[in-house]
């Protein structure tokens, strides 16, 4: 995924502050105690998300609230029993909940589960109500049988597996309260809900020209992306989805200030993240103090582009389509390879990967592939010669400031020194002609955010030095990393094997 400063976004809850397991690592600051809500519940919610795509986005944030607010609202019946002064009346109703619960399960053998363990009191509201149908002249649902019914009105249908989506954002907000999961569903399904096929797009004669330029590259490089690079592109980048200029998502990462080590985040099914994404830019600066609280270097930028991983079909967002066409280029090969290589837990060698692939990827399509342009070809040699030098002089930086934590001195020399790294490496940044902004004042969040896309890119290079053939260099790295335990070092063999043939 990419940002505005080649960083990219995971949705992600907005309150959890677990920490990567490490020697000698602050403790911090205890979690607020949330009620989490467990993955049935979420399941539930899911659900209800699915039968409302057939009734527009509104009933989508409704049936979700009412759920959630349900949710939100039960009680231990174990700890209202112990209040003394609970009303005699419910107290005899939950005694006589929990034995029920206890026959059904035996000798009934019902399964109970967690089921009837909470009480949540709903203040008298009606919490649904359900509407039913039926045929005047027989004693028949409506459901079968039925004369066909006037057209309904044409609706933008939100398709199962964008539903899954959801349903995995919902669930990785358990850790981030009902709130984030109403901001997560909401946001996914605005995407969703503005997303318009290119070639309809393409039909109409007065698109913008600059626009049409940018969804008939799109087109092109997904083909190009295909084959003959081999990456799995599915249906991605076959719509676009205009977000008006928004800000979709605002990340936030966060390092120790004495070692250079990321402060991480766990989600389901990718492992740990560096980075937690918020949908208000006030909710990310919000979590943002309460880490810098704890005596971390914190970073927050917006994310204009994103990939679910080959698991959804991704539309090309306004935000990406603004660049010039070879950034463009480059964001789309980035993110198609994502959906074509993701280790969960593994975000910087992921995130240079995909860097390599979409620089890379973008030189093929510009100077041999189907977008040949010898202008646009130079520009693509450029941007890839200057992310490989800044690439070179960050990893310099850390493996300096990795010296200096290692054996810290008093905390006052220990910032100096590290400020002096710091516009050494900025001055060698601007001796290159490269953006050197960012590096001051001293943060290392900010600088491992760069790290990320910038890890080995030269070992990444190796495989197909030059001009040579990135596609099977693409697929030997896939087939090679899977599954193994250190992709770098996997890498690095990789790579010598190359160069020794």
């Amino acid at each position: 995924m990419r940002s505005r400063t080649r960083r990219s976004k995971e949705f992600a809850p907005n309150h959890a502050t677990e920490p990567k397991a490490s020697g000698g690592a602050p403790r911090p600051a205890p979690r607020p105690r949330t009620r989490r809500i467990p993955f049935f519940s979420v399941l539930l919610i899911g659900l209800l998300l699915l039968d409302g795509c057939t009734g527009g986005a509104g009933y989508l944030l409704r049936a979700g609230w009412s759920e959630a607010r349900i949710l939100w609202r039960r009680r231990p019946i174990t700890e209202l029993l112990a209040r003394p002064d609970l009303d005699p009346a419910l107290r005899e109703r939950l005694q006589l909940a929990l034995a029920v619960r206890e026959f059904a399960a035996q000798p009934l053998g019902l399964r109970v589960g967690q089921s009837y363990t909470t009480f949540a009191d709903v203040e008298g509201e009606d919490l649904v109500y359900v509407l039913a149908a039926a045929w005047r002249d027989r004693l028949e649902p409506s459901s079968g049988g039925a004369p066909r019914p006037a057209p309904r009105p044409r609706t933008r249908r939100i398709p199962f597996f964008s539903v899954l989506l959801i349903g995995l954002l919902l669930l990785d907000g358990c850790t981030g309260g009902a709130g984030y999961l109403l901001r997560a569903g909401w946001s996914e399904a605005r995407i969703l809900w503005r997303r318009r096929p290119i070639t309809e797009l393409l039909a109409r004669p007065d698109l913008d020209p600059a626009l049409r330029e940018r969804l008939q590259l799109a087109l092109a490089v997904r083909e190009f992306a295909a084959q003959p690079l081999g990456l799995r592109v599915g249906q991605s980048y076959t719509t676009f989805a205009d977000v008006e200029g928004e800000d979709l998502v605002y990340v936030l990462a966060a390092a120790w200030r004495d070692r250079l080590e990321p402060f991480t985040w766990r989600y389901p099914l990718v492992g740990r993240l560096p980075y937690r994404g918020f949908f208000a830019r006030p909710d990310a600066e919000a979590a943002a103090r309460a880490l810098g609280a704890e005596e971390l270097d914190v970073d927050i930028h917006p994310a204009v582009a994103f990939s679910t991983l080959g698991w959804f079909a991704d539309p090309l967002l306004s935000s990406a389509a603004t660049g010039p066409p070879v950034g463009v280029a480059e964001t789309i090969l980035h993110e198609l390879f994502h959906a074509t290589l993701y280790l969960p837990g593994e975000a910087a060698f992921n995130e240079s990967a995909a860097t390599f692939a979409g620089h890379r990827g973008a030189i093929a399509f510009f100077c041999s592939g189907p977008g040949a342009d010898a202008s646009r070809c130079d520009e693509a040699r450029r941007r890839w010669a200057a992310v490989l030098a800044r690439g070179r002089v960050l990893g310099r930086l850390a493996a300096r400031l990795r010296g200096l934590y290692a054996a810290p001195p008093p905390i006052p020399l220990r910032e100096q020194r590290r400020a002096q790294l710091l516009r050494a490496a900025a001055a060698a940044l601007a001796r290159r002609g490269l953006v050197s902004g960012g590096l001051l004042p001293p943060n290392n969040a900010r600088l491992l955010g760069d790290l990320l896309y910038l890890t080995e890119l030269g070992t990444f290079e190796r495989l197909a030095p030059g001009d040579a053939d990135l596609a099977p260099a693409l697929a030997a790295l896939v087939r090679a990393v899977r599954g193994e335990a250190d992709p770098f070092a996997t890498l690095e063999v990789l790579a010598s094997r190359g160069e020794r043939r």
